[in-house]
């Protein structure tokens, strides 16, 4: 998939945006949420919007809780400098 994501942005004229779907335990820890927005920066550029999503729980994964605002705000700020992250809350 990141192959696919440097071609398209590197390659083609496809307007390209990342949105990340934040899951407590799973994907929202400081170092992960630096990794990726490094790879981004470093890779893609600092051009492509970053967007964070608050997981809710559904019929599927149901033993995890809903993503805190707190989570999402802290995801916005550890994306550091170089990106505009845009953030979106799902409803529940």
């Amino acid at each position: 998939m990141l192959d696919t994501l440097q071609y398209i942005v590197h390659e083609t004229d496809c307007w390209l945006e990342i949105a990340t779907l934040l899951i407590p335990g799973h994907n929202d820890s400081n170092a992960e949420l630096e990794a990726m927005s490094r790879w981004l920066v470093d890779h893609l550029g600092p051009d492509v919007p970053l967007h964070f999503t608050a997981f809710h729980r559904d019929d599927k994964m149901a033993d995890v809780e809903a993503t805190p605002l707190a989570t999402v705000r802290r995801a916005r700020h550890r994306a550091g400098p170089g990106l505009a992250p845009r953030v979106h809350r799902q409803r529940a």
